[in-house]
């Protein structure tokens, strides 16, 4: 009986140590930003919705300098009447400059708060991420806005998805890169325009989305989406197509001998090979299938194509020294004899040789979103 009891009384004094907080006492951050300053600090940016019926904007923007991102939290706790809680952030975006000096500082702070989810959004600004997120937005508060931003393009495929989760695996992995969406003002809106290519925690380069729709084809799980062909032959000029992957789409990865260890001297091989079933849903040119041979001489059109810009943007990650595609996961856990190094894949990445084979197959013509 009396354990029951000891039982009964621990609950209550457990229950009892619950922090309550008053939701007109708090200013909920949304939206974080980080910019580097000339002295080398950080210009970190906060949107804050607020819930105080006798405030007259739901909604501020509070910013401050520091060295770090929890001093500048400090620092702008210090500056509001609200106490800023960090539950509810949903994106954070760092200034290109500052990407390319490096952010892991920022995301390691970020993973080891335990009010922040490793679920929420991160992406780099081609301006500075302080005026990203001071645009106003008619509708909602910036945070919301690129959340939404992300998550419906990540929906329709258009992007790849960028966890702080993801991020830090891919960080933390020898054999791959991070890689996250690149965020533009244009004409006083904001545009996922392309994608940021990390080598370790800096930003290396970019490339555009119609780039990034072969890197996702690549190395995620891919549905549906759209991408645009030039095929300069005949008569054509651009088809745009619905790529519809099959499921045994794969990679594979041989190594320099057939025991599959490093030699001395030697690269390793990879050969992708992606199969697709697509769908033409605008054609620049009055072309008509009538035959099965004209829609296999223009599969193979796309074919060649496709594997073109796929080259190129191979050679591009190459040329960064940036794996976002994960060649050295597949090298590693295929062809290695022990763990391989950050060191070591950085010296044979940019010399590997990547064969690709693409192939499609027309299911349907004439359809339209």
């Amino acid at each position: 009986m009396w354990k029951k009891g000891w039982a009964l009384f621990l609950c209550f004094f457990l229950a009892s140590c619950v922090q309550n907080h008053e939701l007109e006492q708090l200013g909920l951050s949304t939206a974080a930003g980080y910019d580097l300053e000339d002295d080398g600090r950080i210009l970190g940016t906060l949107v804050l919705n607020q819930f105080d019926p006798l405030k007259k904007e739901a909604i501020q923007t509070v910013q401050s300098i520091g060295e770090t991102s929890k001093s500048i939290r400090q620092s702008i706790n210090l500056e509001t009447s609200n106490k800023i809680v960090s539950g509810q952030l949903r994106v954070v975006t760092f200034g290109k400059e500052l990407g390319e000096k490096g952010v892991i500082s920022i995301t390691d702070t970020l993973s080891r708060d335990s009010s922040i989810g490793t679920m929420i959004y991160l992406s780099v600004s081609k301006s500075r991420a302080n005026e990203l997120l001071r645009l106003k937005s008619p509708i909602l508060s910036m945070g919301n806005y690129l959340s939404q931003l992300i998550e419906q393009n990540l929906e329709s495929e258009t992007i790849i998805s960028c966890t702080l989760h993801e991020f830090l695996q891919a960080y933390y992995d020898p054999g791959r890169d991070p890689i996250l969406p690149m965020m533009e003002l244009r004409n006083g809106m904001v545009l996922a325009d392309g994608l940021a290519i990390f080598q370790d925690d800096k930003v290396v380069g970019e490339i555009n989305a119609r780039e990034g729709f072969y890197i996702k084809l690549i190395r995620d799980k891919y549905d549906a989406g759209t991408t645009e062909i030039d095929i300069p032959v005949l008569d054509f000029s651009t088809e745009l197509i619905n790529m519809e992957p099959k499921k045994d789409r794969n990679s594979c990865c041989s190594g320099p001998n057939k025991k599959g260890k490093n030699v001395s001297g030697s690269y390793p091989s990879f050969e992708v090979k992606i199969q697709l079933d697509c769908a033409v849903q605008e054609i620049s040119e009055d072309i008509i299938f009538n035959d099965q041979q004209k829609t296999d001489e223009f599969q193979k059109l796309i074919n060649k194509g496709m594997e073109k810009r796929l080259q190129n943007v191979l050679a591009v990650l190459q040329e960064l020294n940036s794996d976002p595609i994960g060649f050295g996961m597949v090298y590693n856990a295929k062809v290695r004899g022990k763990e391989l190094t950050i060191e070591e894949w950085r010296e044979l990445y940019p010399q590997a040789q990547i064969k690709t084979e693409i192939d499609t197959r027309i299911v349907r013509t004439g359809i339209m979103d």
